[in-house]
């Protein structure tokens, strides 16, 4: 039936809503489930609010380093419960106008990359 699933999250409790459905589906299937995360990256230079940077490099450093502790801790949590292999990728985007640089571009670029036969998302 289903192979691989993908679940895409973006850290909030209600995008997690679809990890019981999808792991219910990876559990009757089989199937491996994938969780991923766009990173949404600004490009240019550091943005500045009265002098003071708010962005630079160093923040956007430590956001992909918070989100990568986010998807390992769902990875951890779930294989520790199911039988099932869990992957998880943390995958980078631009602030452009390019379709395929955008979250909704990224996650059907990835989804076809791994062969996801479903995406569950919320």
């Amino acid at each position: 039936m289903y192979r691989t699933l993908l679940v895409p999250v973006d850290g909030s409790p209600f995008s997690e809503a679809a990890l019981p459905l999808a792991r219910l589906l990876a559990r009757r299937s089989g199937a491996s489930l994938h969780i991923v995360h766009v990173h949404l990256s600004f490009t240019g230079l550091p943005v500045y609010v009265e002098g003071l940077p708010v962005i630079d490099a160093e923040l956007h450093s430590q956001a992909r380093i918070h989100e990568q502790a986010y998807l390992e801790g769902l990875r951890s949590r779930i294989a520790a419960e199911e039988p099932f292999p869990v992957q998880v990728a943390l995958l980078d985007t631009t602030i452009d106008t390019a379709a395929t640089g955008t979250v909704p571009g990224v996650l059907a670029t990835h989804a076809r990359q791994i062969g996801a036969d479903l995406v569950i998302m919320s």
